[in-house]
């Protein structure tokens, strides 16, 4: 009989329905009650404190915790998906073995090759050689051959293979979904290598701004070190001497995206129309590559989906990357969800127009997550002009228009507009 591990108390029981999860009712009303305090523990530590540059913050000593519990937790069901794993391919095996055995042409044929298939897989081959000898003579004196009898037999013990690989099928499906929660807690708590924030030495250059460096040049996360020396508290008022020593943080675009958008700042939002076939997605998904440098993105396929022609883009312009998150997500609340529940810093919307996401809805996702950067995709009427409201034009930072593989800067609030980009090629 399979056996399971109880989803309260963790000790095997004898699993006698597929579904079956507790090895008794007491423990399925524990965890029940149980539940929601264990949800609220999980979520209290992944709260974070939210910094003026929009990083997740976590208590070191909290954050070291809740990982070690949970790859605790992993390890522990990973060992048990490999024991069921190994239960799996050894009924697959005793089936496939039994099948074989059937085809021997005579009685005495199945009865050793029986034995001789148990004396080289068992740990104790001989009492298990004797035992499959004594076994086949029983069967075959119960059964003969030939008979409607053996014909059942034959049919009730293929059945009982068939199920238990279905029940072992079913448990290594609860561990696998298992060990995707627990990765997916472990990304929740683990800081992305992305940023490291670095003040400029003089204040001149940058108009004493910080720049956010590609993290593979600069590991680590660390916080910015203020020099708010000779700085009103903020008010309404500031003199123009303040002004300038104001603190802002920008990310420090290297090479063609330098040279096409310049340094942005780190709640950037930027739009991109085009008309359809123009490759206004192809550049997208070369930005949010790119973007991966720096943070984790996320590209909301809300016209494609997982199709295979989004699928395609992907491979052609070899944007794979640990950082870069693809999702299928069709309304607001969705979008919302997702942001609320995992720390990416970059979100593209695919597109708005499909979406039907306006600007008082963007409004609402810049609002409620003030410390993001969204990059926003739309069609263009014929007329070359980005379909929907001029408020999303009028409310983004950069705005870029694709036409026939080529991006150019209709609006940049961080280098001057004009700009042009060569998407294919």
């Amino acid at each position: 009989m399979t056996t399971q591990e109880c989803l309260h108390c963790k000790q095997p029981f004898e699993l006698t329905r597929s579904d079956k999860k507790f090895c008794s009712q007491t423990c399925r009303s524990n965890y029940s009650l149980g539940k929601k305090k264990r949800k609220e523990q999980s979520t209290k530590h992944l709260k974070g404190i939210i910094s003026t540059s929009g990083i997740k913050q976590v208590n070191n000593e909290v954050l070291q915790s809740e990982v070690a519990k949970w790859q605790q937790e992993k390890k522990r069901i990973e060992i048990q998906l490999q024991n069921v794993t190994r239960a799996q391919q050894k009924k697959i095996t005793d089936l496939q073995n039994f099948i074989n055995e059937q085809s021997c042409p005579t009685v005495l044929g199945r009865i050793l090759k029986g034995g001789l298939q148990d004396l080289a897989d068992s740990e104790q081959p001989g009492p298990a050689f004797v035992g499959a000898l004594i076994g086949g003579v029983v069967v075959s004196l119960v059964f003969p051959d030939g008979t409607p009898k053996r014909k059942t037999y034959v049919q009730n013990a293929i059945n009982y293979y068939n199920n238990e690989i279905r029940l072992l099928n079913q448990t290594i499906e609860g561990y696998q979904k298992r060990l995707g929660t627990i990765k997916a807690q472990l990304f929740l708590l683990t800081p992305s290598p992305g940023l490291k924030t670095q003040a400029d030495g003089d204040g001149s250059k940058k108009m004493g701004s910080n720049v956010i460096q590609p993290k593979e040049k600069q590991p680590g996360l660390q916080p910015p070190a203020k020099d708010n020396s000779g700085i009103h508290k903020i008010k309404n008022v500031v003199s123009s001497s303040d002004l300038v020593k104001m603190y802002y943080e920008q990310f420090d675009f290297k090479g063609r995206w330098l040279d096409f958008i310049g340094t942005p700042a780190i709640n950037f939002f930027t739009a991109i129309h085009g008309k359809s076939g123009e490759g206004k997605s192809t550049f997208a998904i070369q930005f949010a590559k790119y973007l991966t440098d720096f943070w984790k993105v996320l590209y909301i396929s809300g016209e494609e989906g997982f199709s295979q022609t989004f699928k395609d883009k992907f491979e052609r312009q070899d944007a794979t990357s640990p950082d870069l998150y693809v999702g299928d997500l069709r309304t607001l609340e969705e979008i919302i969800k997702e942001l609320k529940e995992y720390n990416y810093h970059f979100v593209f919307i695919d597109s708005l127009d499909t979406l039907k996401i306006g600007p008082d809805e963007m409004k609402q996702l810049r609002q409620t997550f003030p410390e993001k950067a969204f990059i926003t995709i739309s069609q263009s009427t014929k007329d070359g002009k980005m379909r929907g409201s001029y408020e999303i034009i009028h409310d983004s930072d950069i705005v870029i228009q694709v036409t026939d593989g080529m991006a150019t800067t209709t609006k940049n609030r961080f280098l001057e507009r004009g700009k042009i980009f060569k998407v294919f090629g």
